[in-house]
């Protein structure tokens, strides 16, 4: 696990750290379709669309996000992929990364699978020669896993052949179940935590030692589990993770309806900063208060629903705004002065989530930015607004 997490890690800070330099491109667009028969030959293919059906060759890295995504071809690096329905029944010679509802892996992967969704599942034709990491509402392992599997779900189902050892959290008091079907080989040991007790069907195979912790033992004789810190090292892996990919698909959807939207926000927010730092504050300190005298009315209450919800909506987005200006500056540091947009998103989103890794003075940068491009939204807003008086 300790490897896995320390793979992840260095794949996030070298990729995006680096790509920024490297020539490569990004789209938003409705639908993306790559036939049989096209190769890719770039070293990342990064793609933000509705739908995406990807059945060539890519011989580099895939970045992917929308909201069907079916990757059938051949890519010959990792994946990376964020959406809503997601099949990769392609083959894939590195990693998969994967977040989304609905994930579901059918091919052969070469390196290890990570998975954060509703629903995974790894198919009966699944092959994964690394390890596999899923936290989701349910999970079904039915394919072959060659190393360790660590999985968090609130129901698991194991059918298929896992050569090492697993380590399982499942469920709760009412609903969790943990099932292994009769056609599950399991070469290792299977550690799980759960209220309930693994069903084991009759024809199973499991070679290695069943061993259960019950959450309450743990609590009641505050031990420290043996894996304590990969397992807080991957819960911190993950948040950061889900965070990074909020945000980068929050900034996929401006930059493909509105892509000079960032360069009109990042000139406000240069142009008299401290002005832009002051209205944001005032707005993030005063919508909520007014908001919530207007609800006492009773008959305001409707106008202070609306104006929370778009109070809300606002501050996620421009979390968005405040990382583009910080991936631009970083790279003007740099002097790199002509990268893409989605590189300059992308970088500054990746710093941006990075930042709260750092106690205290990460967590004050952080919010100093959002507010920061607060006021410079709320000043375009008041200009916009301007035109239609």
């Amino acid at each position: 696990m300790k490897k896995i997490s320390i793979f992840i890690g260095i794949f996030f800070v070298f990729s995006l750290m680096l790509a920024p330099f490297m020539n490569v491109g990004a789209t938003a667009e409705e639908m993306v379709f790559l036939a049989e028969n096209e190769v890719i030959d770039d070293a990342y293919y990064i793609k933000a669309a509705g739908s995406a059906e990807l059945k060539g060759t890519i011989l580099g890295d895939v970045l992917v996000a929308g909201g069907n995504i079916n990757i059938s071809g051949e890519v010959k690096g990792d994946v990376l992929v964020a959406g809503g329905n997601i099949k990769i029944s392609g083959q894939v010679d590195g990693d998969i990364r994967v977040a989304g509802g609905a994930i579901e892996i059918s091919g052969q992967v070469g390196g290890n699978v990570l998975a954060v969704g509703g629903n995974v599942i790894l198919t009966e034709s699944s092959q994964v020669e690394g390890g596999v990491v899923a936290f989701a509402g349910n999970v079904e392992l039915r394919g072959e896993i060659d190393r360790n599997t660590r999985v968090g779900a609130g129901s698991l189902i194991v059918a298929g052949e896992l050569k090492d050892k697993l380590r399982a959290w499942v469920g709760d008091e009412a609903e969790g179940q943990f099932v292994v079907y009769p056609s599950a080989v399991i070469d290792g040991q299977v550690v799980y935590t759960s209220h309930k007790t693994i069903e084991v069907k009759e024809g199973a195979v499991i070679k290695g030692e069943i061993k259960r912790e019950t959450p309450e033992s743990k609590v009641a004789k505050f031990e420290k589990p043996d894996n304590l810190w990969a397992i807080i090292g991957v819960g911190w892996l993950v948040a950061k993770l889900i965070s990074f990919l909020a945000l980068l698909l929050i900034g996929l959807l401006f930059l493909g309806i509105a892509p000079k939207f960032y360069s009109e926000i990042r000139e406000r927010m240069y142009n008299k900063p401290w002005a832009k730092i002051g209205w944001g504050l005032i707005w993030l300190i005063l919508t909520p208060i007014v908001s919530f005298l207007v609800m006492l009315t009773i008959i305001g209450l409707p106008l202070a629903g609306i104006v929370l919800g778009a109070y809300f909506i606002t501050l996620a987005v421009v979390k968005v705004f405040a990382a583009y200006v910080v991936g631009w500056q970083v790279l003007r540091w740099f002097g790199v002065k002509h990268a893409k947009n989605f590189w300059v998103l992308t970088l500054g989103i990746f710093l941006f989530v990075a930042l709260g890794s750092i106690p205290l003075v990460g967590w004050l940068v952080k919010c100093a930015l959002v507010i920061w491009a607060l006021g410079a939204v709320i000043e375009f807003k008041k200009h916009e607004l301007r035109r239609y008086r």
